[in-house]
C-alpha cells in the first residue's frame, strides 16, 4: 500500500536496510498530517515459515508525549529567557537601556511585531508611552504621537479595562 502521491516505497522505508540485515529493528518516529497523530514505529524483519521473510511495523501513537516534550521546550524557553532578562538587569547600564532591553527580548521571544510600555495620565485620561520595542525587520511605521486617548470608546481602554485582557494584538 502506497501513500498519497507515491508510486514507490517511501523514501523513507526501512525495508531496504532491514533487508541488509534482517536481524535488526529499526525505530523510527513519524508525523501523520492526515490524522495529526505521531508514531513510534518499529520496523523488523520475522520468519513467516519456511524461510520467508516478511516485513513487520508495528506503530504505537506518542501523540500525548510528544505535546508534552513541545510544552516543556516552551517552558525551557521561558525559563531561559527569564534568566537572560534578570541578567541584563544586573548590568550597569541605565534603566531605559535595561527596559529597552528587556522589551526587545520579551517581543523577540513572544514573536511579537512591537510593544508599547505606557503610563496612565488620569487628568488628560491619556497613555503615555514611556518605551516601545518595534521588531526592526518588518519596516512597521512609528507612530508621531505617543500620546494615545484612553477612555470609554477608545479600543485599548475597552479592550484593558471593560474587557480586561491582558494585552491587545
Amino acid at each position: 500500500v502506497f501513500k498519497t502521491g507515491f508510486t514507490g516505497r517511501c523514501p523513507f522505508c526501512p525495508i531496504p536496510e532491514l533487508e541488509q540485515d534482517p536481524g535488526a529493528s529499526i525505530v523510527w518516529e513519524e508525523y501523520n498530517p492526515h490524522s495529526q497523530v505521531y508514531y513510534r514505529n518499529t520496523d523488523s524483519m520475522i520468519d513467516w515459515g519456511g524461510g520467508k521473510l516478511v516485513h513487520l511495523q508495528h506503530s504505537i501513537d506518542i501523540t500525548d508525549t510528544k505535546r508534552a516534550e513541545e510544552h516543556l521546550q516552551k517552558r525551557l524557553e521561558q525559563q531561559e529567557l527569564m534568566f537572560d532578562m534578570s541578567q541584563s538587569f544586573i548590568a550597569p547600564l541605565n534603566g531605559s537601556t535595561l527596559i529597552n532591553n528587556a522589551l526587545h527580548m520579551v517581543g523577540s521571544f513572544a514573536h511579537m511585531s512591537k510593544i508599547l510600555l505606557a503610563r496612565y495620565n488620569r487628568a488628560d485620561r491619556t497613555l503615555d508611552a514611556a518605551y516601545e520595542w518595534y521588531d526592526e525587520s518588518l519596516d512597521l511605521e512609528r507612530p508621531q504621537n505617543t500620546r494615545l486617548p484612553f477612555h470609554e470608546g477608545v479600543i485599548e481602554y475597552d479592550g484593558f479595562v471593560t474587557r480586561k485582557l491582558p494585552y491587545l494584538a
